[in-house]
């Protein structure tokens, strides 16, 4: 198929040691055929007047919170079976909801909050975090069942706790300690099907931290990934790979769950042209599966949204998403983007001041 690009600038390259590099991008390696797919109708995610929305990443969903309920909402934005909640439920920090959302958990400035079936059943005092007015820590609902992860911060700001609560007593099953040097912030990652999670701690400018968590019969067992370089992108449909892109460096690297033992790399090299020695553009923070054989990534210098086959590591297609083209520069107002349930891409964008969530259907050849 012949490359179309809606820009001038982009142009498709046959011959990389011939190409003449344009300063503007995205250049890929090799041809490729562009999908244009239109935001879903009538869906456009605006700000929800009515109450606080937030974003599940363990089930790539969003629940909207308000007074005394929360709501779990479709892909395409509509509420479903709203589920009561303690009318002082603090909503100023992170917030996370069972499957069901009879489970609820809120972390704010200072007390972790948990309840079941809108009955508080733990309200904990914590530290504040080392910024002394962020809230640093994290809270979800990884498995099927009503147990709650929470990480809450100690007064050391280089070691915080996580806690895996029963929400139904407000007790704890398990209290474990993270070491990680002033994080900015954490985030946990629920295996797709249910055989724990990760923990992300991010650190700004100084790296990365990442942890595999397991919890059963009883018995914990957390291991660190070894490596401060490398972010939490996705797992793999059937939960054996975890998929990371650079913090630090160029590739996308692919390690086994849930002992990180390396497993496969794809290149900058082979997906994006060079300019002398290097790539014209690197990987941005943003990737996922998918299908066990396809994985989505989005570049860092020029927005570009690039589908790649797990196998081979080489380019297969671009995504083009009407009414964010690049502008005269060659950049896309896309800043991030997740997959929203099974067949919706989601992505947050920036755009002449303004900031936007926006949703598409994804193509069924991908």
């Amino acid at each position: 198929m012949e490359c179309v690009f809606l820009n001038p600038i982009w142009r498709s390259v046959r011959n990389i040691e011939n190409v003449e590099v344009l300063p503007f991008g995205p250049l890929f390696a090799t041809d490729l055929s562009v999908i244009e797919i239109e935001r879903l109708g009538a869906s456009v995610a605006h700000e929800d007047t009515r109450g606080i929305r937030t974003w599940d990443h363990t089930r790539r969903r969003f629940l909207r919170w308000e007074a005394e309920q929360v709501t779990p909402l479709s892909e395409s934005l509509s509420p479903l079976d709203r589920q009561p909640t303690p009318d002082d439920l603090p909503l100023d920090g992170w917030l996370a909801a069972s499957l069901d959302c009879r489970a609820v958990a809120a972390l704010s400035l200072d007390r972790l909050v948990v309840a079941f079936a809108g009955t508080q059943t733990l309200d904990l005092p914590c530290s504040p975090g080392w910024h002394g007015r962020d809230v640093i820590g994290a809270v979800a609902f990884p498995w099927a069942d009503p147990r709650a992860v929470a990480i809450i911060p100690t007064e050391d700001p280089a070691t915080h706790r996580m806690l895996i609560i029963d929400t139904e007593t407000g007790g704890f099953d398990h209290d474990v300690v993270l070491d990680s040097d002033h994080p900015a912030g954490f985030t946990i990652y629920g295996h797709p099907i249910g055989q724990g999670f990760v923990v992300e701690a991010g650190r700004g400018q100084d790296g990365t931290d990442l942890w595999s968590v397991q919890a059963s019969e009883g018995r914990i067992n957390v291991t660190s990934s070894g490596t401060w370089q490398r972010v939490f992108a996705d797992f793999s449909p059937d939960g054996t790979e975890i998929l990371t892109t650079p913090h630090y460096g160029d590739d996308l690297e692919i390690f086994s769950w849930p002992d990180w033992t390396p497993r496969a790399a794809v290149s900058a090299d082979a997906v994006f042209a060079k300019d002398g020695n290097d790539p014209v553009d690197r990987f941005d923070f943003f990737a996922a599966y998918l299908t066990p054989h396809r994985i989505l990534a989005k570049s860092t210098e020029y927005g570009g949204m690039v589908v790649i086959d797990r196998q081979a590591g080489t380019p297969q297609q671009r995504l083009s998403l009407a009414g964010l083209a690049a502008d005269e520069d060659g950049v896309t107002p896309i800043q991030s983007f997740a997959l929203l349930g099974g067949a919706h891409l989601l992505t947050w964008s920036w755009e002449q001041g303004t900031s936007s969530m926006d949703i598409w259907p994804l193509p069924e050849s991908l």
